[in-house]
């Protein structure tokens, strides 16, 4: 369990909140789906993560017709792998907090969190 489980999160976030217009979205899941699916779930990705394979037979199912929600399997799988890791107690430091902030678009991260902060910061953590 490594950091590539993190940015696999974290992409995975971005992924789902691709905005494109109605003609270009089909061009552009697909791409961001490969790309994600390249990176991180293909054995010999650059940053793969470790999950199943029953999974990564699962997501591959997808990627003709991808859709935001394709690679909620896995998140699911590296938040449980999260929770039996060194990264569950990460999760809940100033550091954690501060990047999640940032990540939810929230520049001052020295007045507390924001919903968005906290948004994330439960998806990380459950």
């Amino acid at each position: 369990m490594g950091e590539e489980s993190i940015l696999f999160y974290i992409d995975v976030i971005k992924f789902k909140n691709t905005k494109a217009s109605v003609s270009e979205m089909d061009d552009t899941m697909k791409a961001l789906a490969s790309e994600l699916f390249e990176k991180y779930i293909q054995e010999d990705g650059a940053s793969a993560v470790n999950i199943p394979f029953t999974i990564t037979e699962e997501i591959q199912k997808h990627m003709k017709h991808p859709t935001a929600d394709m690679y909620d399997v896995c998140v699911k799988e590296i938040q449980g792998l999260l929770h039996r890791s060194k990264w569950y107690p990460f999760l809940g430091s100033d550091f954690c907090q501060a990047l999640c902030a940032c990540l939810a678009g929230d520049v001052d991260v020295g007045s507390g969190a924001s919903d968005n902060t906290l948004s994330l910061m439960v998806e990380l953590t459950h």
